[in-house]
């Protein structure tokens, strides 16, 4: 998943570029990045020196009207979301996708939300075809089933995993975010917070002890 905040860069960095106009930053700093400008351009760090062909650069920085990219294999694979609808790759292969709204990533999967609310997915294993009338997507890994995972939010606020099934306790959600590490946390409409997957005491008392946390305004559209 892309974290949409600007990465804490040493001046004297690799790095160090002018980053105001980042929207997005996407990996795993300090190891390999992408980042995706206000001007719907992408770039990265720590990728194509070690991974990629020559002219695998030179398309990625070709790309306009990006709106959203995501990683695979510690950046080996980009996916870029464009204006339309379609998505770009570099090493993956053409995605005939249409209508995609969102980009989300899981380790060997990418998903993509469409404007009618369903939900895509590159893995046949991470089937996703029963999520309908959904408004927002977010993809992790659970490494004690050893499986990729998106959670879809639906308009009611309630959060169903990628066969449909509603998740337990999510109710009144504005927001998701799956880690890799199997845990899922929702934001609620009234700024607490609701979560699944976490076995650690102190950090559920101290999720407990959360309250009037910014809410956004949910597009249900």
């Amino acid at each position: 998943s892309c974290v949409g905040a600007k990465p804490n860069i040493h001046e004297h960095s690799k790095l160090a570029l002018n980053l105001d106009d980042i929207v997005t930053v996407c990996g795993s700093y300090p190891y390999y990045l992408a980042y995706l400008f206000e001007n719907g351009k992408v770039n990265e760090f720590g990728i194509s020196e070690i991974q990629w062909e020559n002219d695998d650069k030179e398309n990625m920085l070709s790309w306009e009207t990006i709106e959203d990219v995501e990683l695979l294999y510690s950046g080996y694979s980009v996916f870029g979301l464009k204006k339309d609808g379609s998505v770009q790759t570099i090493n993956y292969g053409n995605l005939p996708w249409k209508n995609i709204v969102a980009l989300e990533s899981g380790n060997n999967s990418i998903f993509a939300l469409t404007e009618f609310g369903t939900v895509l997915s590159t893995n046949e294993s991470v089937p996703t075809k029963s999520m309908r009338d959904i408004i927002s997507i977010s993809g992790g890994y659970d490494p004690i089933n050893q499986t990729d995972v998106c959670l879809g939010l639906k308009a009611d606020g309630t959060v169903v995993d990628n066969l449909g099934k509603k998740i337990q306790s999510f109710e009144n959600v504005v927001a998701i975010d799956v880690s890799d590490t199997g845990m899922v946390i929702g934001l609620k409409s009234d700024g607490t917070l609701c979560w699944t997957g976490i076995l650690n005491t102190s950090l559920c008392e101290k999720l407990s002890n959360l309250k009037d946390l910014y809410v956004p305004t949910v597009n249900n559209n």
